[in-house]
């Protein structure tokens, strides 16, 4: 059985920010946690490291992923927790600026 939550805008309103690296204004906080972040953007982002042929992953930990432009960067070993800085360029791809393991 499906049901839905329905909130007002007062509620919505009422809520916490969610937690957005580098202090972004609330507009953007919000398009980032929906995943709907615009061009240009700085992302910061942690998750999976995957591999898909010549294709690298990032399944995020809020959901959903993007694909990596790793030319400037050199791609690490796929498999493995990894925070990603760069800028998004398209709807689901980051233009990968660094990459490092997630670190604790």
């Amino acid at each position: 059985m499906l049901s839905a939550i329905f909130i007002s805008s007062a509620q919505r309103e009422s809520m916490s920010t969610p937690s957005v690296p580098n202090g972004l204004g609330r507009e953007l906080a919000l398009d980032y946690a929906t995943g709907m972040a615009r061009l240009g953007s700085r992302i910061e982002e942690t998750g999976l490291l995957l591999r898909e042929g010549d294709t690298y992953l990032l399944r995020r930990d809020l959901g959903g992923r993007f694909r990596l432009d790793m030319r400037r960067v050199g791609p690490p070993a796929a498999g493995r927790r990894m925070q990603v800085t760069g800028v998004l360029v398209e709807d689901d791809l980051i233009d990968v600026s660094a990459i490092a393991p997630e670190q604790d």
